[in-house]
């Protein structure tokens, strides 16, 4: 199904999440009040999976941002705020959440016990954590 003209522009405006994380000195990434680290990264077989946890109580999003793959959440601890457009969806662990490549979102962890994990097909290069 194709997007509205609205969608399109809000997809074409967001930024790639590698835009919006900043690299700590732990080798991990940081945005609002998530800290992430990469676990596995298979390209040969088109996946990655990306593990981020509340690192305070402020519940500040991972700001708007997309991917050009699809992106799985899997909540296993604690509540995950979602939002979509104007849209929040909230999940509790255990849950998940599926977003298609393109579509702009953000993601906030609503208590300081929320952790997930990501899954991205194909690879997102901005979310290595790596040290090249």
């Amino acid at each position: 199904m194709p997007y509205s003209e609205a969608t399109q522009e809000a997809v074409s405006s967001a930024p790639l999440a590698s835009e919006v994380v900043r690299r700590t000195k732990r080798a991990t990434l940081s945005t609002g009040s998530w800290e992430l680290k990469e676990l596995v990264c298979d390209a040969e077989n088109g996946f990655q999976v990306v593990r981020a946890w509340a690192k305070d109580g402020r519940c500040r999003p991972f700001s708007s941002h997309r991917h050009a793959s699809v992106e799985i959440l899997v909540v296993l601890s604690g509540k995950l705020g979602v939002t979509i457009g104007n849209e929040l969806c909230v999940i509790e662990a255990p849950g998940c959440f599926m977003i298609q490549p393109g579509m702009p979102h953000a993601v906030a962890p609503l208590d300081r016990e929320t952790q997930i994990l990501g899954i991205l097909s194909p690879p997102d290069e901005g979310l290595h954590t790596e040290r090249p």
